[in-house]
């Protein structure tokens, strides 16, 4: 079984590469989202999970559930990192 800190990483290099290759308007929400979508679709493939949905909510809880975080605290800090606080990250994978 991968690492939580795997699962993590992997969602805030999406969200990361989304934004510097966008700026545009979209919320950390929605970059967000859609990041989870990705890496699930990557574990999936990678035969780690079985279906879609389930890839899914592994990736989005342990961005969430399993760091003891809502979604909207997570998007805070990464949030918090884009404007320029290198210590949001470090924070949020202690």
């Amino acid at each position: 079984m991968r690492p939580l800190i795997e699962d993590v990483l992997d969602v805030l290099r999406e969200i990361l590469s989304a934004y510097s290759a966008s700026r545009s308007g979209h919320s950390v929400s929605d970059v967000r989202l859609d990041a989870v979508r990705k890496v699930a679709s990557r574990e999936l493939e990678g035969y780690r999970f079985k279906n879609h949905d389930s890839a899914e909510k592994s990736i989005h809880d342990a961005c969430t559930r399993r760091l003891k975080l809502s979604a909207s605290a997570f998007d805070l800090l990464v949030n918090r990192w884009f404007s320029g606080d290198p210590g949001e990250p470090q924070s949020l994978l202690r």
